[in-house]
């Protein structure tokens, strides 16, 4: 089984650079970078055949790894 919590050992201070990348990006038109090693590693796990694909869903991923360490306690 493919564990999909890649983003739980990573520090809240590079989340918030990751966030920051994701947001430049939107506004730049570009992919977020900061993610390339995170879809890379889902491209090949999961057989994707596009990057974008895999970038995609790890964006999907941090924001839910933000979601989980924010919401936890008001669950």
């Amino acid at each position: 089984m493919i564990d999909f919590k890649i983003f739980k050992d990573i520090p809240d201070k590079e989340l918030l650079e990751i966030y920051k990348d994701i947001l430049g990006s939107k506004v730049a038109g570009v992919r977020p970078r900061t993610l390339d090693i995170f879809a890379n590693n889902i491209k090949e796990k999961c057989h994707f055949e596009m990057l974008s694909q895999a970038t995609k869903f790890a964006e999907e991923l941090f924001y839910e790894e933000i979601a989980m360490r924010y919401f936890k306690d008001k669950l």
